[in-house]
């Protein structure tokens, strides 16, 4: 299997907890390859190439890593299973889908082999696609101030400058292919992953 790695995720925290997660594996007998991000969009690539090898692609991250995972792997056509090891700051994608955080439990998930097909959302025809929840306008906005911040604090203080400064816009949302196609002026639109 390839494991993605992202250094940054949690604010470096991941990068300290992985010697522990490296010898859980090891020790579980897990034959793994690891690789470890360098910049925005590197889990992209990686998990692209590592496609064509592995049926088994583990992201050793959080949120942003792991919508750049699906989004590789989506590109590649969907052929390698998304694990995830969550170590981020939210960690939204596993727990929307139920998974738990605890070491023991996820070395014992893998071991199982045990799958869930989710539906993936695709953003832009396939420029990107995510597995949880694609938010756009005063949600995306508050994302986009908290990139590479450290602390929930900054969660708080960049919502309160989104609410005060950020004003509804215009979208066009066309789903399955004008199957839903929505007009409409908006403060935060949202669209949700169907759990299978």
């Amino acid at each position: 299997m390839k494991i993605i790695c992202n250094p940054t995720s949690h604010g470096g925290k991941a990068k300290k907890k992985w010697p522990k997660y490296e010898e859980a594996l090891k020790n579980a007998g897990f034959d793994f390859d690891v690789e470890w991000t360098k910049e925005r969009h590197d889990a992209t690539e990686i998990a692209k190439k590592a496609s064509d090898d592995h049926k088994l692609i583990v992201v050793f991250g959080g949120d942003g890593t792991v919508t750049e995972t699906v989004t590789g792997i989506g590109q590649a056509g969907f052929k390698s299973t998304l694990a995830i090891l969550p170590v981020g700051r939210g960690n939204d994608n596993a727990f929307n889908i139920r998974q738990t955080h605890d070491l023991d439990d996820l070395i014992e998930m893998l071991q199982k082999r045990e799958e869930r097909k989710i539906d993936c959302i695709e953003i832009n025809d396939g420029e990107r696609f995510c597995m949880g929840v694609a938010g756009a306008g005063l949600d995306a906005d508050v994302s986009s101030q908290v990139t590479d911040k450290n602390t929930r604090m900054v969660y708080y203080f960049a919502l309160v400058n989104s609410i005060f400064r950020y004003r509804p816009r215009h979208f066009h949302i066309d789903i399955d292919d004008g199957r839903i196609v929505k007009d409409i002026k908006s403060l935060t639109t949202r669209l949700a992953m169907v759990k299978g």
